[in-house]
């Protein structure tokens, strides 16, 4: 109660407070994942950081802290530059039928799973319980919370010589009808990448995610900054960086990729030329198709203008490039850990600056 009277009075110092509690609470849950002096750790948080995200940028602290969005502003910004409008990012069914018809290149949903019940998409029959679905899974199907973030409670469904395999393991339908009966998920089929995705690492769907910002001065949208994730063993069927992966950032005017970012606990950073499991080469790769993607998010991210700050995450395929959703969120440790400080570049630090991240 007394909380709630306090946000709503001073909204802006309640979100700089509760963010400033979470890079406490998360840097207490990861105080075993990196290895440095508790002295070094609190010079990481009187700057913003906390020192699992200082790892990942190459020391116990940022060279530079001031070119890095720190984990306390990351997490004050949150939603802010979208406001309302973040509702069209933040729930994957919305965002879906927000998008359908600005472009050809959105990846299919067949249907929504709410209360224990699927009900398909564009056909008014063939609802049914979920245990149905799941007991005729013919080919691989990804069930997507709703609302969800970070690739948490991600189930990718698929027939096996043994029955059902659940995440790329053999499973039953009984382990996950509980969660599908009490949320809300979307049900979509499973994205066949391209040959140099597959070849770099096959038992994930290795995704781009491309920031897009609209300039406040000129209203203009502009890409700086992207990055390719890639799943690894310990991660597979998921590709996604806080939960083990691997990042590299992406040349923006030229689409090759660099050298690979890990971070595993207690390790610090990593930076590897090939994928630590299959061997295959990742720095030096070409994206396909890669300014035909940047046009075409640029293009519509200037017809949704209303939403100027966008993480589009993006997998390309042998015949194209499918826009699996959009984040207001947009994992900035990753972008940071793989690509560079973001505030290097002064369109990006001039947008945050005029949506009060960053002071005067």
């Amino acid at each position: 109660m007394v909380f709630r009277t306090f946000r709503n009075q001073a909204p802006d110092l309640a979100r700089r407070c509760w963010a400033a509690i979470g890079v406490l609470r998360f840097e207490w849950r990861t105080r075993r994942q990196v290895d440095i002096p508790w002295r070094r750790r609190l010079l990481c948080l009187r700057h913003g950081f906390n020192s699992r995200s200082a790892s990942f940028y190459g020391s116990s602290l940022p060279p530079d802290p001031s070119l890095y969005i720190s984990d306390w502003r990351e997490a004050a910004l949150s939603k802010r530059p979208n406001r309302a409008y973040s509702l069209v990012l933040d729930d994957k069914l919305v965002f879906w039928l927000t998008m359908r018809r600005l472009t050809p290149h959105l990846a299919p949903l067949t249907g929504l799973v709410r209360q224990g019940r699927f009900y398909p998409i564009d056909r008014v029959e063939g609802h049914c319980p979920v245990d149905e679905l799941v007991g005729r899974v013919t080919a691989p199907l990804v069930l997507k919370p709703a609302r969800g973030t970070l690739g948490r409670g991600i189930h990718i469904l698929e027939p096996g010589p043994d029955g059902l395999r659940i995440n790329g393991k053999p499973g039953s339908a009984a382990t996950i009808l509980p969660s599908l009966r009490a949320g809300s998920y979307v049900v979509a089929p499973w994205i066949e990448q391209a040959a140099y995705a597959r070849a770099i690492f096959p038992a994930a769907v290795n995704s781009i995610r491309v920031m897009t910002l609209i300039d406040p001065d000129s209203g203009e949208p502009f890409l700086p900054f992207a990055a390719h994730r890639f799943g690894v063993a310990r991660t597979a069927p998921f590709d996604g960086f806080g939960t083990g992966g691997i990042v590299a950032g992406i040349d923006v005017s030229s689409g090759r990729v660099g050298p690979a970012v890990s971070a595993p606990p207690g390790r610090g950073r990593m930076v590897q030329e090939a994928h630590p499991d299959t061997g295959v080469p990742i720095a030096g790769v070409q994206v396909p198709r890669w300014g035909e993607i940047c046009a075409h998010l640029l293009a519509l991210a200037g017809r949704v203008s209303f939403l100027p700050y966008i993480g589009w995450d993006v997998v390309v395929t042998d015949d194209g490039f499918l826009i699996n959703e959009g984040n207001s969120r947009q994992s900035l440790r990753v972008l940071q850990a793989a690509c560079g400080p973001l505030l290097g570049d002064q369109r990006v630090r001039r947008f945050y600056r005029f949506h009060g991240v960053l002071g005067a």
